[in-house]
C-alpha cells in the first residue's frame, strides 16, 4: 500500500551514499520536481555531492541542503596510511551487491594469484555475501583457497590491511582514497559511469583486463613518494568536500535546526 503524507508534513530525504551517473533515479526532467511526490529538502553528504546532483537535471538548489556523512567511518577519526615501500602485497577487493561482481573477482583472482608475494582480501557487500549462489563457481575455483574473505565487521580495519584497493562502483573506495590507499578501478563497457570518484583522478588508475591490472599495480609500486603525497593531498581534499565528517555537537545542532525549520 503506498505511503501517504499529509500536505502539512515536511518531507526530508537523506541521500546517504555516493551519487553515480549510472543511477537513472537521480535524473530529474524539467518541471518534474513539481509533477511527482518530492521531498521538501534533500540532505546530501557534502558540497561535492550537491554539485554532482545538480548536474543531473532541474533540481531546485534551495531544496538541497549539505549535511554530513553518516554512512561510513567518520573521516575525523579514520586513521591515515601511506603507500608501502617497494612491492604491493595485499590487494583489497571492494565488491558491490550486484551480479557482475563474480566476473570481476574471477579476473582479479586469475591475475593476482599467479603473481608471487601477493594476497587478495575480499570485502563483499552485506546483501551479496560470498555464500550467494552467484559465487558458486568462484568458491569451486582452486584459486579461491588462497583468497581471504573479510568478516565485514569493520571497513576501516580492512582498509588498514590493504596496500591497494580494487573497486568498480563501491562507495567504500572514497574512504580508501581518503586514507591514502591507491585505487584500481575496473572499467567495463557500460555506457554510463558508476564510479563514485568519476570527478577525481588522484591516486586512481583504471583497468579493463589482466595486463592493465598488473600495469596499474606496477604504476603505484614505482610512484615517487613525493608524487604520491601530492596526489593523496588532492584526493583527501576532494573527499572531505564529498563525505563531510562531523563532530557530535555539530551534528546535534544541525539535526535540531533541520527539525525546527521543517515545522
Amino acid at each position: 500500500m503506498p505511503r501517504k503524507f499529509s500536505s502539512c508534513t515536511k518531507k526530508l530525504w537523506f541521500l546517504h551514499c555516493s551519487i553515480l551517473e549510472s543511477h537513472r533515479k537521480y535524473r530529474l526532467l524539467y518541471d518534474e520536481w513539481d509533477l511527482k511526490p518530492s521531498p521538501d529538502t534533500i540532505l546530501v553528504t557534502g558540497l561535492n555531492a550537491k554539485e554532482i546532483l545538480m548536474k543531473f537535471g532541474s533540481y531546485k538548489e534551495d531544496h538541497i541542503t549539505i549535511g554530513y556523512d553518516l554512512r561510513g567511518p567518520n573521516l575525523f577519526n579514520i586513521r591515515d596510511k601511506n603507500k608501502p615501500n617497494g612491492k604491493i602485497k595485499t590487494v583489497l577487493v571492494l565488491l558491490e551487491g550486484l551480479n557482475t561482481m563474480p566476473k570481476l573477482l574471477k579476473l582479479v583472482m586469475d591475475t593476482i594469484l599467479n603473481v608471487p608475494g601477493k594476497t587478495i582480501l575480499v570485502r563483499c557487500h552485506p546483501v551479496y555475501p560470498i555464500s550467494n549462489p552467484e559465487f558458486n563457481l568462484i568458491r569451486e575455483n582452486p584459486l579461491f583457497q588462497k583468497v581471504i574473505v573479510s568478516d565485514n565487521t569493520s571497513l576501516e580495519e580492512d582498509l588498514l590491511k590493504a596496500d591497494i584497493a580494487i573497486y568498480k562502483g563501491s562507495t567504500s573506495a572514497l574512504y580508501a582514497a581518503f586514507m591514502g590507499i591507491p585505487l584500481l578501478r575496473f572499467q567495463d563497457t557500460w555506457w554510463s559511469s558508476d564510479d563514485p570518484l568519476k570527478y577525481s583522478t588522484a591516486l586512481k588508475k583504471e583497468f579493463t583486463d589482466s595486463k592493465s591490472l598488473l600495469d596499474g599495480i606496477s604504476f603505484f609500486e614505482d610512484m615517487d613518494f613525493r608524487e604520491y603525497l601530492s596526489q593523496k593531498k588532492i584526493s583527501k581534499e576532494y573527499i572531505l568536500e564529498y563525505m563531510k565528517p562531523y563532530r557530535r555537537t555539530d551534528l546535534e545542532k544541525f539535526a535540531k535546526d533541520i527539525i525546527f525549520s521543517s515545522k
